[in-house]
């Protein structure tokens, strides 16, 4: 299992993972957990909120291009050929919360 929150190109070393633990440890069953796009949006925009307010420089970090749960079942399908056992992408999400949200939740947090 692997739980991937962090930048989009860093989860395709999940795949490799998973690749390994096959071969090394006969792994029957991958499963990749993401964050869904507007958990990630949420996220992004606290990690923004957060800088800014910690931030001593005027250079702040930039939050973006957060994995999702959408883009990993979105690619699966391309990238499937490669493994040798069923992969399961799974998305966490925020219970009630929706697009026109965010702003307000930000704003709470």
């Amino acid at each position: 299992m692997e739980v991937e929150f962090g930048n989009a190109h860093s989860y395709y070393q999940d795949y490799v993972k998973f690749m390994l633990v096959r071969k090394y440890r006969d792994a029957q069953l991958g499963l990749l957990l993401c964050p869904t796009a507007v958990f990630a949006a949420l996220l992004c925009e606290l990690g923004q909120k957060r800088a800014r307010e910690n931030s001593v420089s005027k250079c702040l970090p930039v939050y973006s291009g957060m994995m999702s749960y959408e883009k990993a079942a979105r690619e699966l399908p391309f990238l499937g050929f490669m493994f040798e056992m069923p992969i399961v992408v799974a998305g966490v999400g925020v219970s009630g919360v929706n697009g026109d949200m965010l702003t307000e939740l930000v704003s709470l947090g």
